[in-house]
Protein backbone atom coordinates (compact mmCIF):
# COMPACT_ATOMS: atom_id res chain seq x y z
CA UNK A 1 0.00 0.00 0.00
CA UNK A 2 1.11 3.62 -1.29
CA UNK A 3 0.69 6.36 0.80
CA UNK A 4 0.64 9.96 -0.22
CA UNK A 5 -0.54 13.63 0.69
CA UNK A 6 -1.51 16.07 -1.51
CA UNK A 7 -3.11 18.35 0.47
CA UNK A 8 -1.10 19.46 3.94
CA UNK A 9 -2.10 22.74 6.21
CA UNK A 10 -2.81 23.91 9.37
CA UNK A 11 -5.89 24.50 10.44
CA UNK A 12 -7.31 22.07 13.36
CA UNK A 13 -4.75 19.09 12.14
CA UNK A 14 -6.52 19.47 9.10
CA UNK A 15 -5.26 17.77 5.97
CA UNK A 16 -6.75 15.00 3.30
CA UNK A 17 -4.98 11.83 3.31
CA UNK A 18 -4.74 9.56 0.32
CA UNK A 19 -3.81 5.68 0.15
CA UNK A 20 -3.19 3.80 -2.90
CA UNK A 21 -4.15 0.30 -2.38
CA UNK A 22 -3.54 -0.92 -6.11
CA UNK A 23 -3.86 0.15 -9.66
CA UNK A 24 -7.69 -0.37 -9.30
CA UNK A 25 -8.31 0.79 -5.60
CA UNK A 26 -8.15 4.17 -3.81
CA UNK A 27 -8.92 5.68 -0.22
CA UNK A 28 -9.14 9.31 0.25
CA UNK A 29 -10.18 11.15 3.71
CA UNK A 30 -11.04 14.91 3.48
CA UNK A 31 -11.17 16.05 7.08
CA UNK A 32 -14.37 18.59 7.83
CA UNK A 33 -11.99 21.41 8.03
CA UNK A 34 -11.00 21.31 4.34
CA UNK A 35 -15.08 21.41 3.36
CA UNK A 36 -15.50 24.72 5.45
CA UNK A 37 -16.53 26.11 1.92
CA UNK A 38 -19.15 24.17 0.89
CA UNK A 39 -22.75 23.18 2.23
CA UNK A 40 -22.37 20.21 4.51
CA UNK A 41 -26.27 19.65 4.31
CA UNK A 42 -26.66 19.53 0.50
CA UNK A 43 -25.87 16.13 -0.99
CA UNK A 44 -25.84 17.49 -4.53
CA UNK A 45 -23.12 20.33 -3.19
CA UNK A 46 -21.07 16.99 -1.44
CA UNK A 47 -21.00 15.43 -4.34
CA UNK A 48 -19.65 18.11 -6.61
CA UNK A 49 -16.73 18.12 -4.60
CA UNK A 50 -16.36 15.10 -4.54
CA UNK A 51 -16.03 15.48 -8.74
CA UNK A 52 -13.73 18.46 -8.11
CA UNK A 53 -11.50 16.74 -6.06
CA UNK A 54 -11.14 14.07 -7.93
CA UNK A 55 -10.90 15.42 -11.02
CA UNK A 56 -8.51 18.02 -9.88
CA UNK A 57 -5.90 14.67 -8.97
CA UNK A 58 -6.39 12.79 -11.11
CA UNK A 59 -3.36 13.24 -13.13
CA UNK A 60 -1.09 12.75 -9.84
CA UNK A 61 -3.19 9.77 -9.34
CA UNK A 62 -2.99 8.52 -12.41
CA UNK A 63 -6.54 8.27 -12.81
CA UNK A 64 -8.53 6.95 -16.59
CA UNK A 65 -11.20 5.04 -16.74
CA UNK A 66 -14.83 4.19 -15.27
CA UNK A 67 -14.74 4.49 -11.80
CA UNK A 68 -17.46 4.06 -8.81
CA UNK A 69 -16.66 6.52 -5.65
CA UNK A 70 -19.06 5.46 -2.32
CA UNK A 71 -18.36 8.43 0.24
CA UNK A 72 -19.08 8.16 3.66
CA UNK A 73 -20.24 11.62 5.21
CA UNK A 74 -19.92 12.66 8.82
CA UNK A 75 -20.09 16.50 9.72
CA UNK A 76 -18.18 15.90 12.97
CA UNK A 77 -15.17 14.41 11.28
CA UNK A 78 -15.34 14.29 7.43
CA UNK A 79 -15.47 12.78 4.21
CA UNK A 80 -13.60 9.02 3.43
CA UNK A 81 -13.97 8.20 -0.43
CA UNK A 82 -13.52 4.73 -1.62
CA UNK A 83 -12.75 4.63 -5.38
CA UNK A 84 -13.04 1.25 -7.37
CA UNK A 85 -12.12 1.09 -10.81
CA UNK A 86 -14.47 -0.49 -12.68
CA UNK A 87 -13.60 -0.26 -16.44
CA UNK A 88 -10.50 1.32 -18.71
CA UNK A 89 -11.29 -0.32 -22.06
CA UNK A 90 -13.34 2.21 -23.49
CA UNK A 91 -11.68 5.17 -22.02
CA UNK A 92 -8.33 5.96 -23.94
CA UNK A 93 -7.16 9.15 -21.43
CA UNK A 94 -10.78 10.20 -19.95
CA UNK A 95 -12.65 10.05 -16.71
CA UNK A 96 -15.78 8.99 -15.97
CA UNK A 97 -16.66 8.62 -12.06
CA UNK A 98 -20.34 7.25 -10.53
CA UNK A 99 -20.33 8.83 -6.84
CA UNK A 100 -22.86 7.30 -4.36
CA UNK A 101 -22.98 9.11 -1.07
CA UNK A 102 -23.82 8.39 2.19
CA UNK A 103 -24.88 11.53 4.59
CA UNK A 104 -24.42 11.22 8.34
CA UNK A 105 -22.54 8.35 8.24
CA UNK A 106 -22.04 6.38 11.60
CA UNK A 107 -18.22 6.82 12.52
CA UNK A 108 -16.54 4.22 14.93
CA UNK A 109 -12.71 4.66 15.99
CA UNK A 110 -10.31 1.59 16.83
CA UNK A 111 -7.54 2.15 19.65
CA UNK A 112 -5.70 0.09 21.90
CA UNK A 113 -6.14 2.74 24.35
CA UNK A 114 -8.98 2.22 26.38
CA UNK A 115 -8.05 6.11 28.77
CA UNK A 116 -9.50 8.03 25.61
CA UNK A 117 -12.61 6.95 25.64
CA UNK A 118 -15.38 9.15 26.79
CA UNK A 119 -17.41 8.28 30.13
CA UNK A 120 -20.69 6.86 29.35
CA UNK A 121 -19.81 5.31 25.84
CA UNK A 122 -20.76 2.21 24.59
CA UNK A 123 -17.64 0.27 23.79
CA UNK A 124 -16.97 -3.05 21.54
CA UNK A 125 -13.49 -5.39 22.22
CA UNK A 126 -12.42 -7.51 18.97
CA UNK A 127 -8.96 -8.44 18.31
CA UNK A 128 -7.09 -6.61 20.97
CA UNK A 129 -8.90 -3.12 19.93
CA UNK A 130 -11.81 -1.27 21.17
CA UNK A 131 -14.39 0.44 18.81
CA UNK A 132 -17.07 3.22 19.96
CA UNK A 133 -18.59 5.42 18.26
CA UNK A 134 -17.24 9.19 17.89
CA UNK A 135 -20.23 10.92 18.19
CA UNK A 136 -20.08 11.61 21.88
CA UNK A 137 -16.51 12.97 21.40
CA UNK A 138 -16.46 17.06 21.77
CA UNK A 139 -12.74 17.41 20.16
CA UNK A 140 -12.26 14.21 17.74
CA UNK A 141 -8.82 15.94 17.15
CA UNK A 142 -7.45 15.05 20.65
CA UNK A 143 -7.80 11.36 19.98
CA UNK A 144 -7.19 11.33 15.93
CA UNK A 145 -3.89 10.27 16.73
CA UNK A 146 -4.14 7.36 18.63
CA UNK A 147 -6.04 4.93 16.40
CA UNK A 148 -8.03 4.98 12.89
CA UNK A 149 -11.63 5.74 11.90
CA UNK A 150 -14.11 2.96 11.18
CA UNK A 151 -16.58 3.04 8.85
CA UNK A 152 -19.28 1.55 6.22
CA UNK A 153 -19.74 -2.20 6.02
CA UNK A 154 -16.58 -2.53 8.22
CA UNK A 155 -17.94 -1.09 11.64
CA UNK A 156 -20.99 -4.78 10.91
CA UNK A 157 -18.37 -6.73 10.32
CA UNK A 158 -16.64 -5.68 13.61
CA UNK A 159 -19.68 -4.79 15.58
CA UNK A 160 -20.83 -8.66 14.57
CA UNK A 161 -17.64 -10.63 15.61
CA UNK A 162 -17.25 -8.02 19.04
CA UNK A 163 -17.94 -8.44 22.76
CA UNK A 164 -19.65 -5.54 24.28
CA UNK A 165 -18.25 -3.90 27.58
Amino acid sequence: MKQISLFSYIKLGGYMKIEIIDDNNIYIFINSCYMDHININSKEDIIDFIKSIIKKNRIKLKMKGFYKVIGHFNDKVGLFLDIYKLDDNLYSNSLDIKVILNMKETIYFKTTLYDIIPINTKIYYYDNNFYFDISNINNIYDIVEYGEFIYGDRIDNILNKSISI
